[in-house]
């Protein structure tokens, strides 16, 4: 699942069409796993 979620966001990041600096994480549960509680963009 991580290559695919990269995959399709790869171009935002090289054309830099985002606003400010994104922090993405991918986690298999609420528990703190990934980061996901301080990421602008969590895929649980």
């Amino acid at each position: 699942t991580v290559k695919a979620v990269m995959d399709d966001l790869f171009d935002y990041f090289t054309d830099m069409t985002l606003p400010a600096q994104v922090r993405i994480s991918m986690a298999c549960c609420l528990n703190m796993c990934g980061a996901v509680h301080c990421s602008d963009i969590a895929l649980l």
